[in-house]
């Protein structure tokens, strides 16, 4: 019923729900993920077209000497290879053969979104928070054309991997911490001494500034004595508003609205008890309540990620 019902409000397919239930599992990886995604039944008509498994296997070749996931090239003929391939080629900015690939990628990370949305509610029924994080991973580096291996300061623009790299020998390894440090007079220095020109430090600086800063407050725990149920109120307070914001997202083919996770859970125990999506999109103040079992108690942790 479950898999039925998240099929039906995602619209997605009826093999792409048996194919959650075949393969998400408590101790899902973030590469498990992708591979399910991957094998949707919605990229089942991905065009490849004629001499494209050719191009296929050479760009699976790059996009495993840039240190992607293993694939078989001996598949390059199936869609779901080329989806897998364009996928990786977009973690790892890698140039596309051919025009047609640049339409390709816009189309399948246009089918991403809705597809990984619904294994996090899979997930979050089946009370499997590793899952679920992993899916918002995924989400957020399809979202920026990043790997999470890669340093959260190369989303912002000119950022490579050597001014990420002088970055953090400055002990700027974080977001964060370049907002932090541009606060200060010494922050653009920094990024035009770790080998960006003034426009194009600028630029950075800039993106860095209007990235959305947010605050968390949690309220004491509250019993609902007639459901033997824990309630958590969650205040989020985003300091540096904007109506009907977007999300910096340059690589993404379509305009995103931000959006965000509040997560009630446990890693350790792999449990996870509440889930909410919430949105900034006409007020910088936000509540929210979630509601779990009173036995998880001692062990709760809350999660807010975008």
């Amino acid at each position: 019923l479950l898999l039925g019902n998240v099929a039906s409000f995602y619209y997605l397919h009826y093999k792409t729900a048996a194919l959650f239930g075949e393969r998400i599992h408590s101790m899902m990886n973030l590469q498990e993920v992708f591979e399910t995604l991957c094998a949707a039944s919605e990229y089942d008509e991905m065009p490849v077209r004629h001499n494209e498994e050719i191009l296929n296997a050479e760009l699976a070749m790059q996009v495993m000497e840039a240190g992607g996931w293993q694939l078989d090239t001996s598949e390059s003929e199936d869609p779901h290879f080329k989806v897998n391939v364009l996928f990786q080629a977009h973690l790892s900015r890698l140039a596309l053969p051919i025009s047609d690939y640049v339409l390709d990628t816009k189309s399948a990370l246009d089918q991403s979104i809705r597809i990984l949305q619904a294994m996090i509610d899979v997930a979050t029924q089946e009370g499997w928070i590793t899952p679920a994080l992993n899916c918002i991973l995924l989400l957020q580096m399809l979202s920026q054309g990043l790997r999470q291996t890669q340093p959260a300061v190369a989303c912002l623009p000119h950022m490579g991997k050597k001014v990420a790299a002088r970055l953090a020998k400055s002990n700027v390894d974080s977001l964060p911490k370049l907002l932090e440090c541009l606060r200060s007079d010494s922050g653009l220095s920094l990024i035009k001494k770790c080998g960006l020109h003034h426009r194009k430090a600028v630029a950075a600086a800039n993106i860095c500034s209007s990235l959305p800063v947010v605050k968390m407050e949690i309220a004491p725990l509250e019993e609902n004595t007639s459901t033997n149920e824990l309630v958590v109120s969650v205040k989020v307070h985003k300091k540096n508003f904007k109506r009907n914001a977007n999300a910096y997202a340059p690589r993404f083919p379509k305009v995103k609205r931000e959006g965000w996770y509040v997560i009630a859970g446990n890693r350790e125990a792999n449990e996870i008890y509440a889930l909410k999506r919430i949105s900034f999109q006409d007020k910088a103040h936000l509540t929210t309540k979630l509601k779990f079992s009173k036995k998880d108690k001692s062990s709760v942790k809350l999660f807010l990620l975008s």
